[in-house]
């Protein structure tokens, strides 16, 4: 769901309606990660995103919770460990894991980084990640880079707008 705080912040670094080739490849929130929009919420009137994305080893969100999606994070390469709720899935490549809303999950990338494809549904949370990127070049992948205490606080309290909160 998208707030009218939410809608104000967005427009001023809206995702594009259509998205050209190569404007769908972005470095996210502090040269972390490498995501590639594969297909768009505005693409599919909000019943989904799906992206390709690389974590680096070191890069991992903190324990958090959706209100309004649920994520599916099929491995294609590497090894990752979630914790969803009580549970713990290892996983690697080929196998598929369901994260859904409400329950708090989090992720720890086992090997030197993991690359997978995430769905989410609805999928208005890519514009989350959308707003925390910007155009990459040709790079792969990228080094997690820290983030200053000021940068996290305001990271968190904009995330907070995306309907996510962090424990």
């Amino acid at each position: 769901m998208i707030t009218e705080e939410l809608k104000a912040l967005l427009a001023n670094d809206p995702m594009p309606d259509i998205l050209a080739p190569t404007d769908r490849r972005r470095v996210y929130r502090g040269s972390t990660a490498v995501v590639n929009f594969l297909l768009t919420s505005k693409e599919t009137n909000n019943a989904l995103s799906i992206m390709d994305g690389t974590a680096m080893k070191g890069s991992e969100p903190p324990r958090h919770v959706h209100e309004h999606e649920d994520e599916t994070f099929i491995i294609k390469e590497g090894e990752i460990d979630f914790y969803i709720g009580d549970q713990v899935i290892h996983a690697k490549a080929g196998d598929i894991v369901f994260a859904p809303r409400k329950v708090p999950h989090h992720f720890v990338v086992k090997s030197d980084y993991v690359k997978n494809l995430i769905v989410m549904t609805p999928g208005a949370f890519d514009q989350y990640f959308w707003y925390l990127s910007t155009p990459c070049g040709t790079e792969k992948t990228l080094a997690p880079q820290q983030q200053t205490p000021e940068e996290m606080k305001k990271w968190k309290d904009l995330v907070k707008l995306f309907g996510v909160d962090f424990l």
